[in-house]
């Protein structure tokens, strides 16, 4: 967006700019203390980035515009990720998953450093699936999984697979389960 700058949509890359500053902001704002340094940040990106579309038609300063996206691009990533994470935290919340903490007499907590979880004959039913998944997601030690003998179905083993690309598991046990040829196919 920086480097296709003219005269004609300069004011266009103003918006553009505002609305990749205040992405930053947001990042910052996500931890407090931050807050001050990023406003900071953040007002001298602004200055340094309209300076550089108004001088876009200089070589020297092409060279910058594309540093500077290619800057602007990994905080808009790096923000991703913090709402991400925060998303999925947020989720755990949910008082089904709990219910399923409960029901497998664990908490997020252990789940989280764990890298052996046996939950294994705990009557886990098709709803419980996607708990699992949810753990998975923010449980990056687990890396072994044992499921067997429970009554998970094929939507709970898609829940789960789909978690499973992002995730250390080495080993996964869903024998004795109610997955069928679709769970299978899914996993």
């Amino acid at each position: 967006v920086l480097v296709a700058g003219t005269a004609r949509n300069h004011h266009h890359h103003h918006h553009q700019l505002d609305v990749l500053i205040d992405m930053e902001r947001g990042r910052a704002n996500v931890d407090t203390e931050q807050r001050a340094k990023g406003e900071k940040a953040a007002a001298q990106l602004q200055q340094t980035a309209y300076s550089m579309v108004v001088n876009l038609d200089e070589a020297p300063r092409l060279r910058d515009a594309i540093t500077l996206a290619k800057t602007l691009v990994i905080m808009v990533e790096e923000y991703c990720v913090v709402l991400e994470q925060k998303e999925k935290e947020s989720a755990l919340k949910n008082p089904r998953i709990e219910a399923f903490m409960n029901k497998v007499s664990s908490s997020i907590e252990a789940s989280k450093v764990a890298s052996n979880i046996d939950w294994s004959s705990k009557r886990l039913g098709p709803e419980d699936g996607v708990s699992i998944a949810h753990v998975l997601a923010i449980a990056q030690s687990i890396r072994q999984l044992s499921l067997r003998d429970n009554h998970i179905d094929a939507e709970g083993a898609a829940a789960i697979g789909k978690e499973l690309r992002g995730s250390k598991v080495e080993r996964l046990d869903l024998s004795e389960n109610r997955i069928g040829d679709k769970g299978v196919a899914a996993l």
